[in-house]
């Protein structure tokens, strides 16, 4: 659709994103996908394998895990050319014994004053938070999306997702 894809360096959809963007996008793709990708996880041949398809910024490597994700997501959402977030899946709280990545996405997202769609079917965390905002005294508002009610709820039940972009695309574009 023209855009571009920017994410955290993850090692489970990492390879999906650049499979999936070398195939539809060929020679561009390397510049619609862009991955930030924290020096405390990678290593550099996992740097090399990736740059040839997809952009890799590196972020610093912090005192802790839970520092350098925070160095990396706020390069992400402050640097980056980033329309909006879309959260998918994610780590669940488990019980409290976790804090959720997604959580500080969308916290830094909606302070640059990015709009958010949670995409719920895949489970996880975006799940937990799309029943809490679809649950809000006025539903959906903490997202800060263009979407209604039913848009909203359907990104939060559809495993259509080339109709999940569509809508996201459309709704990101018309803002």
């Amino acid at each position: 659709m023209g855009g571009m894809i920017i994410c955290g360096g993850h090692p489970t959809f990492v390879p999906l994103l650049v499979e999936a963007a070398s195939g539809v996008l060929g020679d561009v793709g390397r510049e619609r996908l862009v991955v930030y990708w924290s020096e405390w996880f990678v290593a550099p041949a996992q740097v090399d394998d990736i740059s040839g398809q997809a952009t890799v910024i590196l972020t610093a490597r912090g005192a802790s895990r839970d520092t350098s994700l925070t160095i990396m997501r706020t390069r992400m959402i402050q640097e980056s050319q980033a329309a909006a977030v879309l959260a998918v899946g994610g780590r669940t709280d488990e019980d409290g014994l976790h804090t959720p990545g997604i959580d500080e996405e969308i916290r830094l997202a909606r302070t640059q004053g990015l709009p958010v769609y949670l995409l719920g079917a895949p489970g996880g965390h975006a799940t937990v938070l799309a029943a809490r905002a679809a649950g809000q005294a006025v539903p959906w508002t903490m997202l800060g999306n263009a979407l209604d009610s039913a848009g909203n709820e359907l990104l939060m039940s559809t495993d259509e997702y080339e109709q999940a972009a569509r809508i996201i695309w459309t709704a990101t574009s018309e803002s």
